[in-house]
């Protein structure tokens, strides 16, 4: 069973994380599998696509597994200490979140229970977010040693400014649904179990304005985005390297629960 889901019913598209029993965490494979995913979007767009996680969790971040391959991918580069290395290997995994965001329609994410680390860069890349109101929201890596680099810190430097980014980053704030909402990067709160469904009616609504101006207005705030993002995503980047060299990623410390 592949990692990524896709399915299309009319002008919907859904891309559905399947890895339930690990709270839908990113793994190497992963990433190829959005990818391809992607791929599939971008070759024929729908209208509007919708991502999810199946079961409890949107995504709890990456893979707890030490043995997994996406941190083999590393193991060879941090003896080297090869920052230049490790920067490809950031920018090649972030490419899979980021393409997500560059289809041509609104992107909505349908967040239940966890949305943390790495899951919060992939949620952050949609348009509109609509969460359970028992969904928590944790953004970093920290306890596995590394900043992930998907663009998680830049699109939340970039929303709420340096010092509060930094604080949710740094101090590892764990955020309710409520408390995410009223930093205004979850549009709406709903109850548990029917984030999906208000997904779909949010659609609805969107299809009740002009399709050229929908989606026109979309490229147009999505442009803005990503020239305030550019420098400070190279930066992500760069210190995600040295993170990923440091070799702190094989020593795994406990999620907060």
């Amino acid at each position: 069973m592949e990692d990524v889901e896709l399915s299309v019913e009319g002008e919907v598209a859904v891309v559905r994380l399947r890895r339930p029993t690990s709270g839908n965490a990113l793994r190497g494979v992963t990433f190829d599998a959005l990818r391809k995913v992607v791929l599939r979007l971008q070759d024929a767009p729908p209208k509007f696509v919708v991502v999810h996680g199946e079961g409890a969790d949107f995504c709890a971040g990456l893979d707890a597994d030490p043995t997994d391959p996406l941190y083999g991918l590393f193991e060879p580069i941090s003896r080297v200490r090869d920052a230049h290395r490790a920067a490809e290997v950031v920018a090649r995994l972030r490419s899979s979140v980021d393409s997500l965001g560059r289809i041509p329609c609104p992107v909505i994410a349908a967040i239940e229970g966890r949305c943390w680390g790495a899951g919060l860069a992939l949620a952050l890349v949609a348009d509109l977010r609509v969460a359970s109101s028992e969904a928590t929201f944790l953004a970093g890596e920290s306890e596995r040693g590394v900043l992930e680099g998907l663009g998680a810190i830049t699109r939340l430097v970039v929303a709420l400014g340096p010092a509060r980014a930094l604080d949710l980053v740094l101090m590892r704030r764990l955020l309710s649904a409520e408390e995410f909402a009223a930093l205004g990067l979850v549009n709406e709160v709903v109850p548990p179990g029917t984030a999906m469904d208000r997904a779909v009616r949010l659609i609805q609504e969107l299809k009740q304005q002009g399709a050229t101006a929908r989606t026109q207005t979309l490229m147009a705030v999505r442009g803005m985005h990503a020239k305030l993002e550019k420098e400070l995503g190279a930066l992500e980047s760069e210190a995600a390297a040295r993170t990923w060299v440091s070799g702190e990623f094989a020593t795994f410390g406990p999620r907060p629960t």
